[in-house]
């Protein structure tokens, strides 16, 4: 874990309750992985962002804190409670855009040799405000198929942020270092 962050002690909990409550809204996410040729790509690479600047990615540190990622960063990938593993990404939204639900699309790519490890998309409601009152998306969940792939390599996280009529809003990226913690 990063020095200075705080995270919950059990996000299996969190992640439960989060479940729960994406399958009582009606909202969800779909995941893919190691997607071929003909995968079905929003297109990540050929679109602009309409406004520069509208998400960040980081973490969540005491007194809701944001701390932005720098490049290289450890994250972790954890087990969840199906015995699924996942990556946590925080992000938040620059507080002047006015935004009540998107669709925020994460991509997970090694960088050793630009290969897809998987794909999600998640449909959100920004939260409770950081420390500097910024609207948050905590916790954007990234399935994560074999943790033997990522664990130990360095990967770029792309992050697509969508309105819900597919209007592209932003483009982020994040290059972090992902282990697993030892058995």
């Amino acid at each position: 874990m990063r020095r200075g962050t705080f995270r919950l002690p059990s996000r299996s909990r969190v992640v439960a309750v989060a479940a729960a409550l994406f399958a009582l809204s009606g909202l969800g996410c779909e995941a893919t992985s190691e997607l071929g040729d003909d995968d079905g790509s929003t297109g990540m690479d050929t679109q602009q962002p309409v406004d520069d600047g509208v998400l960040e990615l980081g973490s969540f540190a005491e007194g809701r804190a944001f701390v932005p990622y720098q490049r290289g960063e450890e994250e972790l990938v954890e087990m969840g409670l199906q015995g699924g593993f996942h990556i946590f990404v925080d992000g938040r939204l620059r507080p002047d855009i006015e935004l009540t639900e998107v669709v925020v699309e994460l991509a997970v790519t090694l960088l050793d040799d630009e290969s897809e490890v998987t794909r999600i998309r998640h449909q959100r409601r920004p939260e409770i405000p950081d420390a500097d009152g910024w609207p948050t998306l905590p916790e954007m969940i990234i399935f994560i198929p074999d943790p033997a792939i990522v664990d130990g390599q360095d990967v770029r996280i792309d992050v697509r942020l969508e309105a819900l009529d597919g209007t592209l809003i932003d483009l982020v990226d994040a290059e972090l270092y992902l282990s697993s913690p030892s058995a």
